[in-house]
């Protein structure tokens, strides 16, 4: 999710040259947490469908 081409464009488009690396922290926490909430609106959504099939049988 985080890999090198991502890391490779945020450095070499980074002003600063003492904090090129801590550029990439706020970057990969928002990558993961939209990849966190991503997993928990599919979770929610296939718990409602499974719920509803069980109970119709």
């Amino acid at each position: 999710m985080s890999g090198n081409q991502l890391a490779s464009f945020v450095v070499s488009h980074t002003t600063d040259a003492a904090h090129r690396y801590s550029a990439l922290i706020p970057i990969i926490t928002v990558l993961y947490a939209v990849a966190l909430a991503s997993i928990i609106a599919v979770t929610l959504a296939t718990k409602g469908k499974s719920a509803n099939a069980l109970s119709s049988r």
